[in-house]
């Protein structure tokens, strides 16, 4: 499972977590878009890509 991570060292921050059953180009576009929005506000993005049953859902959520 591919995984991009972007991590902001503040001490406060968001975790953001796309989770795709395919490629998830769409998915880390609209939720870049959707982020950008909130700029003074650090997150941590994780892209998970080819989640295509509830297991491998709840694994990339736990990570």
């Amino acid at each position: 499972m591919p995984t991009t991570r972007t991590t902001d060292q503040s001490p406060t921050w968001c975790r953001r977590s796309f989770l795709s059953d395919r490629t998830g180009t769409s998915t880390q576009t609209m939720g870049h878009a959707l982020l950008i929005q909130f700029s003074g506000v650090p997150f941590d993005r994780t892209m998970t890509s080819f989640v295509s049953t509830a297991q491998k859902t709840r694994t990339a959520y736990h990570a």
